[in-house]
């Protein structure tokens, strides 16, 4: 009877010690994962899920399912967010051409970065420039 109460504490002790571990990986995932997306944000220009895994030393596809499971969202999905969010920025800030603009968030393909802009936005670059023009306008 001795035996079996000393395994169950034992076994009550592992399971334990596994639960706290699970718990600090996850913290310390969540902190690795503030760092990701930042020099993702950081690097949005050229940035690939590859230089990406190979600065924070992990498998592409190992990150990609790390970035998906604690975002909800693809690599490429965050990428694109920010980068039509500095968009939204040097629209709003500056007047230099979409043309300029588009280059200076890493989209090298104009049509291209026109329809994932209208697909965000529900409006071409231009015409939220048009917009943000007049809601200045209107203060």
């Amino acid at each position: 009877a001795e035996n079996y109460l000393a395994l169950f504490f034992l076994e009550l002790a592992r399971s334990r010690q596994n639960r706290l571990d699970q718990e600090n990986f996850g913290l310390m995932g969540n902190n690795q994962l503030s760092e990701i997306l930042a020099y993702i944000n950081q690097h949005k220009q050229d940035v690939t899920l590859s230089s990406v895994a190979k600065h924070f030393h992990y498998h592409p596809k190992y990150l990609s399912a790390l970035i998906k499971k604690h975002t909800n969202k693809s690599f490429s999905d965050i990428l694109q967010g920010a980068r039509l969010q500095e968009t939204c920025n040097y629209l709003k800030n500056t007047t230099y051409s979409i043309d300029e603009i588009a280059h200076l968030t890493g989209y090298y393909d104009r049509s291209y970065f026109n329809r994932m802009f209208k697909k965000n936005f529900g409006m071409t670059p231009g015409e939220y420039r048009k917009q943000m023009e007049s809601d200045k306008n209107r203060e």
